[in-house]
Parts: structure tokens; C-alpha cells; sequence
């Protein structure tokens, strides 16, 4: 074993080296951090110009020009919901145009103006913007050839006035004047808003916005003193009143409210009256809306599908199903007879596709209507059916009625191919195997009459969960076996 006083002596002798040689190791590095090349800071991004809120809460300016293609602006609304325009003024020779959207929405969402493909100003309405939230504008150069160049201005109205349903009020305009209402609608329980304006003298021209688009109807109430449409709930409404007549008048204006959502049990059938067509404050319809069992439940896993019947109506009816409260193309549109029938379509998870779908997180809306001048009664039913989770090797028995349909559903592992037996029918069946994003086979062997249907599918690369679909055609109820091996 080494002596403690040469170990001493050792590590003495050490640091007696490295002391000596620091001076010499940090002029190393200086000089290599001279060297080395140095991080830029061109690559960063330049932070986007921020137009301020004055002390009104109502006006926004911001004179710039613009050399590049296009610019971003932001700006943070104050705490009053307000009707926004934005003005641009073109000062050069280029094509300009602007788009604004909520800030986490980027390009996708918002309102935008480009009416004129020269140097002419664009000024638009940016729409209903919320309170305390952050916009980013996009000027655009749309040119080629020509820098872009002007001076943007923003304005909000003032606050408007909140309109309280079936409550008329007597308002006094001035010539040329322009007056703002509010609408919030409360809830779901009405399919319709119905704005009506009466005047003596004037002609006054309403512009609706909303939150979710720059403009959603005009309507001259010179010509026809209401102006209907669906609300969605959830975003706020701003009416802008033009006095045209250049004098001034007093006006009644009034909230109004058609179209009672009524509330449908899944199993119970409801009976209904659809009002004649033509009268605006009586709209040909009727209005229904109900849950599917997952969200009574609060069990999503669970799969349905559904079947709606619509029957003993006396004129030519239709009904349409959506989640998106009356506003947007609907999910299914159900009609089949185009004259007096009835008229029954089916749905999957509140769908058309047979796909693999989510089932429904929100309610379904039903809107039963014609086309008629006269009113007409009928009866709605919309029945609720489990999807069976099948289990290779198990055979499982099921009913089916004349011209119906029955659901399944299988999930496969990899690689392995599966036959698919329909048997011990009593009408004419057939069957569709149904995969995420296509029908994996259509199985109709036999045309007429009862007889078994088997066919296959081969083996897959990873684990796939597939819909079946058994359909009657020969209008006689019965019942049958199906099994997957």
C-alpha cells in the first residue's frame, strides 16, 4: 500500500499542474468562442404588429404600408360584443383584400373581403366579434406585380340594443340613420327567430350578422315586413337598421319566435300537425328533438341504430334528422314516396354512411315538412336497436321485419380471413360487410326467395372492426342465423 504522505505529495504536485495551466485553457476557449460561428438572429420571426384598443371600446386605427405580399395584424377585442368594419383604404397599384379570424381559428374561420380585383378600397364587415378575445387581421397582396400599400381602419357600432322576444317597441330613426339590435337566442326550444319591422314613411333595410359569419341574410322590410331564419345557440346576432328614405319616422320593431322544438321519446310514438305552406310566421313544419341512448345513459361505448317512421300524413311529406340544429345540409333526408306515403328511412349512430362512426354526442333534431297549402296531421316513432358484438364460432339468432334491416358488428385480428354465414332464413336476405372506409363484400347469392348467403373476406394486415348489415327483401318477416368463423 502506498504511503499516505506520497499520496499527499501526488495529488499536490496534480494540482500545482492544472492551476498552472487555467490561464492557458480559458484563452483556449475565448478563442474558439471567437471562432465558432455565431447563432443569427435574422431567423426569427418578427412578432406581428399589435393594433390598440382606444378608451372607448369602439374604434381601432392602424395606418401602414405594406412593401411584402401580405401582413398580419392582432388586435384584442374589449369587454362589449360588438358589429366590427374594417375599411381598407388601397393607396397603391396593387390588388389588396383582408381576412380576419379568431386567433386559435388561423385563416380557417372568420370573414374575409375582396369584392374588387383592382386598386379599389375593400370595405367589408368583419362580422359579430366576441368580447376580450384576440383576432388576427390578414392583409393580402393579390398582385403579382406591384408592392401593396394603405391605411386600415376599425370600427365598432355602438353597443346595441338587446331585443326581448314578443315585446314590441316603438322607436323613433332620424333621416339616414342606422340603428343596431341584439339577439341572443336562449335556448333550443324554437326552430325560428322572426324580426318584424313596420314603418309609415320609410323604407328600412336590415342586415343580420352573426358570430360564425360576416353577413347571414339582408332583407328590405319595405318589401316584406319579416325577416326569418334559425338561430343557433350558443352565438349572438346583431341586426343593423338603415333609414333609406333620407326622412325621418318612427318604426315598431318585434321579436318574435315560431317553430316549438318538441320534445320525442325514443319508443314512444307523438302525433303532429304541419301548418300549410306559405305563411312566414306559420312555417310548413314541425319540429322535434331527442336523445339517443348513450347520452341518456352516459355510456358511449354502446352502438344503435335507429329507424324513424313518419306515417299518416295526407299530403306529400318529408322529414330531414340533423345534430346541427336546423342550419346545415342534414344527416339523412327521408323521402322516398313522392307523393302521399309514408315515408321511413334508418340511420346508424346517427348516420348514412354504415361506417364506423362515434355514436351521437349531442341531441338529433327532426324537422317533418311539405310543400302543401293546406295543413295536414301524422304520427312520428323513432325506434332505438343495439349493434350485437358477434364473436367468431358463436351463431346468434335474430328477427327481422318485412323490408328491414339488422346490424351487427365484428372486429378481426391480423391476418386471418373469415367466412361470413347468413342461414335458416325465411325470406330473401342478403348482407354487406362493412369496413372503416369501404364495403369489404356484398353478399346476394341468392335473388328470390329463402336460401343461405355465405361469402368471405381474406386475410388483412392489422385488426379491423367491420358493421354488417342484413337487409329483407321480399316484404315477409322472419327470422334467421348468423355466424362468423
Amino acid at each position: 500500500m502506498m504511503p499516505a504522505k506520497k499520496i499527499l505529495a501526488g495529488s499536490g504536485l496534480f494540482s500545482q499542474v492544472v492551476f498552472r495551466q487555467i490561464p492557458v485553457l480559458l484563452a483556449s476557449v475565448i478563442i474558439l468562442s471567437a471562432c465558432a460561428p455565431q447563432e443569427s438572429e435574422d431567423n426569427s420571426e418578427p412578432p406581428i404588429p399589435e393594433v390598440k384598443l382606444d378608451t372607448s371600446h369602439n374604434v381601432f386605427v392602424e395606418s401602414s404600408i405594406w412593401g411584402t405580399s401580405s401582413t398580419t395584424l392582432r388586435f384584442r377585442t374589449g369587454n362589449v360584443r360588438g358589429l366590427y368594419y374594417i375599411y381598407l383604404n388601397n393607396s397603391s397599384a396593387a390588388d389588396m383584400g383582408w381576412g380576419i379570424a379568431p386567433e386559435n381559428e388561423g385563416v380557417a374561420g372568420g370573414a374575409g373581403c375582396n369584392n374588387f380585383s383592382d386598386t379599389s378600397d375593400e370595405n367589408c364587415t368583419a362580422g359579430v366579434l366576441e368580447p376580450n378575445q384576440s383576432y388576427l387581421i390578414y392583409v393580402n397582396n393579390h398582385s403579382s406585380f406591384y408592392d401593396a400599400g394603405g391605411t386600415l381602419l376599425i370600427t365598432m357600432t355602438a353597443e346595441a340594443t338587446l331585443l326581448t322576444p314578443d315585446t314590441p317597441t316603438s322607436v323613433a330613426i332620424e333621416a339616414g340613420g342606422r340603428h343596431y339590435y341584439q339577439v341572443i337566442p336562449e335556448n333550443d326550444s324554437w326552430a325560428l327567430h322572426i324580426i318584424t319591422v313596420t314603418s309609415t314613411q320609410s323604407a328600412i333595410t336590415g342586415d343580420l350578422y352573426s358570430t360564425n359569419e360576416n353577413r347571414d341574410k339582408s332583407h328590405d322590410f319595405s318589401i316584406s315586413e319579416h325577416l326569418s331564419m334559425t338561430m343557433l345557440i350558443g352565438h349572438d346576432y346583431i341586426l343593423e337598421l338603415g333609414e333609406m328614405s333620407s326622412q325621418a319616422d318612427t318604426y315598431e320593431i318585434t321579436l318574435g319566435r315560431a317553430g316549438e322544438v318538441l320534445p320525442l321519446s325514443v319508443g314512444v310514438p307523438i302525433s303532429g300537425t304541419i301548418a300549410p305552406y306559405g305563411d312566414p310566421l306559420a312555417p310548413a313544419a314541425t319540429y322535434f328533438k331527442y336523445d339517443s341512448r348513450p347520452l341518456l345513459t352516459f355510456t358511449p361505448g354502446e352502438e344503435y341504430y335507429y329507424k324513424i317512421s313518419l306515417t299518416g300524413a295526407g299530403t306529400d311529406v318529408k322529414w330531414r334528422a340533423g345534430e346541427e340544429f336546423f342550419v346545415s345540409n342534414p344527416i339523412l333526408w327521408c323521402d322516398n314516396i313522392a307523393d302521399v306515403g309514408d315515408e321511413i328511412c334508418w340511420m346508424v349512430n346517427g348516420k348514412t354512411d354504415y361506417s364506423i362512426t362515434p355514436p351521437p354526442t349531442r341531441p338529433m333534431y327532426l324537422e317533418v315538412y311539405h310543400y302543401d297549402t293546406v295543413s295536414t296531421p301524422f304520427e312520428i316513432l323513432v325506434e332505438e336497436f343495439p349493434v350485437p358484438v358477434l364473436t367468431s364460432g358463436v351463431t346468434v339468432s335474430s328477427s327481422i321485419e318485412a323490408g328491414g334491416f339488422r346490424y351487427f358488428k365484428f372486429t378481426s385480428t391480423e391476418f386471418v380471413a373469415h367466412q361470413f354465414n347468413l342461414t335458416n332464413t325465411q325470406s330473401n336476405l342478403s348482407f354487406e360487410v362493412i369496413g372503416q372506409y369501404k364495403t369489404e363484400v356484398s353478399c346476394d347469392n341468392v335473388t328470390s326467395g329463402a336460401g343461405d348467403e355465405i361469402c368471405s373476406i381474406g386475410d388483412h394486415y392489422g385488426s379491423a372492426t367491420y358493421k354488417i348489415k342484413v337487409q329483407e327483401h321480399d316484404g315477409v318477416a322472419g327470422t334467421f342465423d348468423f355466424t362468423v368463423w
